[in-house]
């Protein structure tokens, strides 16, 4: 089963010549926005906190979310979420932990041999475990 994927470029949508917050999570709700039916988000760093912040503004247009490593405003989320954590991750484990408590629909996974940037030290375990993740919603 094929999943449609769009890989916004964050820096490159914001509007002006700012790349300031507000800017580009102006840019990224609009963009997110014209998208066609329920939304799975998926976020990492600065992506992270763009889905949570969407999602906290936009509950009626996310079906899911996995993120990685975010704390404020863990009580809004009401979506399905996987909340994701490098093997390798010391500084950040304890908190994605603490976040997927926090978060009533939560999932927590770790992902094998990779540090905070999972997406660059294992994509192929990363995707397999969105995937799964996402099997329900497709």
């Amino acid at each position: 089963m094929a999943i449609d994927v769009l890989c916004p470029a964050l820096f490159k949508m914001s509007s002006g010549n700012s790349n300031d917050y507000q800017n580009i999570f102006s840019s990224f709700s609009d963009f997110c926005n014209n998208q066609e039916g329920k939304l799975n988000l998926c976020g990492l760093s600065l992506g992270g906190i763009l889905a949570l912040d969407y999602v906290k503004k936009y509950p009626e247009k996310v079906n899911s979310m996995s993120n990685h490593n975010i704390k404020n405003g863990l009580d809004k989320i009401n979506c399905k979420s996987l909340i994701l954590c490098g093997s390798k991750d010391k500084a950040n484990m304890k908190s994605a932990k603490q976040i997927s408590q926090s978060i009533r629909k939560s999932e927590f996974k770790i992902v094998k041999d990779s540090s905070h940037e999972v997406n660059v030290d294992n994509p192929k375990e990363l995707a397999h475990i969105i995937y799964d993740f996402w099997k329900e919603f497709l």
